[in-house]
């Protein structure tokens, strides 16, 4: 009798050594990974003085006494354009939050930024819907 055959089966094979050692090395990749993409994608939280915002608009319709069918497609149009915008900022990494739900005094204001973005976006307007 083959007394060695016994103490072969306890021995692991290449094959399984080797497999393993690859499920090791994707745990130790998909771990890095990780860390790197958490890292690298760190969100940023700006406060938006929304109220300003609103109060500058409203006051320039007011200020146009136009026909209320036209403004209220104007505000529509504004509405959704600025929601446009906060979404770009949010893909872009940044966390917008209204400033009235801002307790710290560090949050960075986008205000400006955001005023901006609408404006690009109306200049960017197809000339059918600027009336």
């Amino acid at each position: 009798m083959n007394r060695g055959a016994p103490e072969s089966r306890l021995i692991p094979g290449i094959r399984s050594i080797g497999a393993v050692l690859m499920i090791v090395a994707a745990i130790l990749w998909v771990s890095w990974v990780s860390i790197n993409i958490a890292r690298d994608q760190k969100p940023e939280i700006m406060q938006v003085r929304l109220s300003e915002i609103m109060n500058e608009f409203v006051d320039a319709e007011a200020r146009k006494d136009g026909d209320p069918e036209v403004t209220r497609e104007t505000i529509a149009r504004y509405l959704k354009t600025m929601e446009d915008a906060v979404a770009d900022l949010s893909r872009e990494g940044r966390i917008i939050i209204v400033s009235e739900a801002v307790v710290s005094q560090n949050t960075p204001d986008a205000t400006l930024l955001l005023k901006q973005r609408i404006a690009q976006k109306l200049a960017q307007a197809p000339s059918e819907n600027r009336k």
